[in-house]
């Protein structure tokens, strides 16, 4: 009796796990990286065979597109205000992670895993990028909110509004004109001195337009020195520590 494939995880020897998802509407294969795992959705009725096939077919172009290793041993990350080391350590259990503050005088971090560890598991890399969260958070209490206020005082913003931090990462600020609250994201820590200040000018000019109207625009654009067309190209183009 012919056996068809369900939805699984499947091991190969070149892409190690991958997501087998069956699409009941689907006449197609199709494949994608999620990180660094493989999905791969499939028709009903597949059989093994026919989907090892088509991965065959595919592997090359696979190979080509897999993403790169998001951490590396050794690696260090460096943002304006804090640095994080990552490496392995004899000191931790293997399947363990930690993280620790290395030095109050430059605010330098380091997350910790046992040895023989692989850095391209997925698992891995999600548990390494909460750590990056939880000491991003860390620093942005006393960062954020002082920046915020020199930005506050250079543009003469009286009464100054509330500033909270946020644990959100899709959305980097976002301002309460009523209650003149402006809540910035952990992940503005990520950016560069400039880009953090054009963060806080984009939620400032929330105060008077609550909208993306053009004349919201030329109020960031004022309050940005004429730079806010060439900030927000260099936000899109900023490489995130952690996926977004």
């Amino acid at each position: 009796m012919q056996q068809y494939l369900i939805s699984q995880h499947y091991r190969h020897p070149l892409f190690g796990e991958v997501a087998i998802r069956v699409c009941p509407t689907s006449r197609r294969f199709s494949a994608r990286w999620k990180g660094q795992m493989l999905t791969v959705n499939i028709p009903p009725r597949t059989t093994l065979a026919s989907f090892q096939k088509i991965l065959d077919q595919w592997t090359p172009e696979l190979l080509a597109k897999r993403p790169r290793t998001r951490y590396t041993d050794g690696q260090t990350l460096t943002f304006p205000d804090f640095t994080i080391l990552i490496r392995t350590s004899p000191r931790v259990e293997p399947q363990y992670i930690n993280s620790k503050h290395l030095s109050t005088a430059d605010s330098s971090f380091a997350i910790e895993v046992g040895p023989g560890v692989d850095f391209s598991n997925p698992s891995l890399e999600k548990h390494i990028a909460q750590h990056i969260r939880r000491i991003a958070t860390f620093m942005a209490s006393g960062t954020l909110p002082a920046l915020a206020d020199a930005e506050f005082r250079r543009l003469n913003i009286t009464p100054p509004p509330r500033v909270t931090i946020s644990h959100g990462l899709q959305r980097l600020g976002f301002c309460s004109p009523t209650q003149r609250r402006i809540a910035l994201s952990l992940a503005v820590m990520f950016l560069s001195d400039e880009l953090r200040r054009y963060i806080i000018c984009h939620e400032i000019a929330h105060l008077t337009h609550p909208n993306h109207s053009a004349a919201f625009h030329a109020l960031v654009d004022t309050y940005t020195d004429g730079r806010e067309a060439d900030l927000e190209r260099q936000l899109r183009a900023f490489p995130w520590p952690i996926p977004r």
